[in-house]
């Protein structure tokens, strides 16, 4: 088995991976969790299924489904949460689609300020439900109301948010419970009432042909509360039996062989209450958990910044000790002999982490940067990413060489390792900006402002700041086909 360095890609967008295998090897379904009228859609060539030629029918009448442009889009009719199985069948084979439709509290928001409102203002609604993205729930004047209202389906639980109006963040005037948001000012409170949700979780212990034990882990419902649905690969399992070894293990017995499939699925659900658990995903195969080489999802990962962990060799030691640059904000000695050392004394292990995730590795400044933006405190680069070269490893992390060397002593325990690969920008003293300006985004924008953590504006091309400049991958595939050899360089 070969084990290897896996380069984690720091880009500001997203990779959406929804079950669809581009080896060919498989074509494993999504279960779709429907959120009161809420459309889903699935992308019907992510999984190689012809749309032209596609059956679809339901056991039951409670959805409504259409193909449209190669995508298969699901809406809930019924009013009531329900679980429904979606049939489809290309001419040669057979697939099953879980749905899941819960029904939600809706939650009125509604933004009615103390002195006189002006209707033609510009208000959204942000908060943990949507994170506190400022463009993405924008609130509508309602006259009868007098107030800019929205709503919202919102899971039981307790939130925090805020009104944007005209561009100040304020917390809602209506609304007495609040708390502090950490920067001088208060977040509004919300607790939304309903069902209890099903939270828990089941460990493996076993698996033999038909059978399957889990031990239950933090399940507040007893066993008699609860009802479970399974599924293997894409094949609803309804004729299973459930057997409770005692209070703290369940075992699973369907009528086929799980180990002649690939994936087994579980909800755990209180269906008088319609509430539903995390869908619980298990690699089969072989085994129980069965990987050829090792199942990322359920390994246990602790993510390091280098310089912070801990200190092996004092001798690469090189704090900037800038003017106006606080120790807590320069270089503290952490290096990859500290991280190898803490392997070496079984401190992961006794965690039972089998996954080390690294800050970026590459060569960064030797000099500090001010943050443009307020309150413009001066930082150094200990945290990794500004890089300022393509292909070295930074010095005062104890270079290339130690950063091998942890390597081989983390495979000998048996550990994996990912690193951050800053692939989204670069420090302005790195050769590729230096050489290729126009690989990277633009700093001055049409209207005369800074394009400067624009994130809601511009999420793939504004700039961190003055000194690091963002790729411009979209026009520039030169600047992508340098980023892949050089992520695959560091890999090998």
């Amino acid at each position: 088995m070969r084990k290897t360095l896996v380069l984690m890609a720091l880009v500001w967008g997203v990779l959406l991976l929804n079950g669809a295998d581009p080896s060919g090897e498989a074509r494993i379904l999504p279960v779709l969790e429907l959120m009161n009228d809420e459309t889903k859609t699935i992308h019907l060539d992510w999984y190689r299924l012809p749309y032209e030629k596609l059956e679809i029918s339901f056991q039951d009448d409670l959805l409504e489904a259409r193909i449209e442009d190669n995508q298969l889009f699901i809406k809930a009719i019924e009013e009531e949460g329900f679980t429904e199985i979606l049939e489809m069948y290309d001419g040669e084979e057979s697939f099953e689609i879980l749905v899941i439709r819960s029904c939600l509290p809706e939650v009125t928001f509604c933004y009615r300020p103390e002195n006189e409102i002006d209707s033609s203002s510009t208000v959204s609604l942000v908060g943990d439900f949507n994170d506190w993205s400022d463009t993405e729930t924008p609130m509508d004047y309602d006259e009868k109301e007098g107030c800019f209202r929205t709503e919202m389906a919102l899971k039981p639980d307790r939130y925090t948010y805020k009104f944007v109006v005209d561009g100040e963040w304020i917390q809602d005037p209506g609304n007495p419970d609040r708390e502090p948001d950490g920067y001088g000012g208060y977040n509004s409170v919300l607790k939304v009432e309903g069902p209890e949700p099903v939270e828990g979780s089941l460990i493996p212990c076993s698996l033999d042909g038909k059978k399957v034990c889990f031990e239950k882990k933090d399940f507040y419902h007893s066993p008699e509360e609860l009802e479970w649905m399974v599924m293997l690969d894409n094949t609803v399992i309804e004729d299973f039996q459930v057997k409770r070894k005692d209070s703290g293990k369940i075992c699973f017995v369907l009528p086929q062989n799980i180990q002649q499939y690939r994936l087994l699925r579980i909800v755990p659900c209180l269906p008088e209450k319609h509430s539903y658990g995390d869908i619980l995903h298990y690699q089969v195969g072989k085994g129980l958990n069965y990987d050829p080489d090792f199942d990322w999802r359920k390994g246990i990962m602790y993510y390091i910044v280098t310089d912070r962990f801990y200190d092996g060799n004092p001798e690469n030691n090189q704090p900037l000790q800038e003017e106006n640059l606080h120790p807590r904000a320069d270089f503290k000695g952490g290096d990859f002999e500290g991280v190898e050392k803490k392997i070496q004394e079984g401190y992961f292990e006794e965690l039972g982490v089998d996954i080390l995730w690294l800050s970026p590795v590459l060569q960064n400044p030797w000099e500090a940067y001010r943050d443009s933006l307020p309150p413009h405190h001066k930082f150094s680069g200990y945290h990794g990413y500004w890089p300022i070269k393509p292909r070295q490893v930074e010095k005062r992390l104890g270079g290339r060489k130690a950063l091998q060397d942890m390597m081989e002593t983390a495979h000998t325990k048996d550990m994996r390792l990912l690193a951050d690969f800053v692939a989204s920008h670069v420090h302005k003293k790195h050769p590729y900006y230096e050489e290729h300006p126009e690989w990277f985004g633009t700093y001055e924008l049409p209207d005369g402002r800074k394009n400067i953590r624009l994130f809601d504006e511009f999420p793939l091309s504004t700039w961190f700041d003055t000194f690091l400049p963002s790729f411009d991958y979209k026009d520039n595939p030169e600047a992508v086909e340098q980023m892949i050899a050089d992520g695959l360089w560091h890999i090998e």
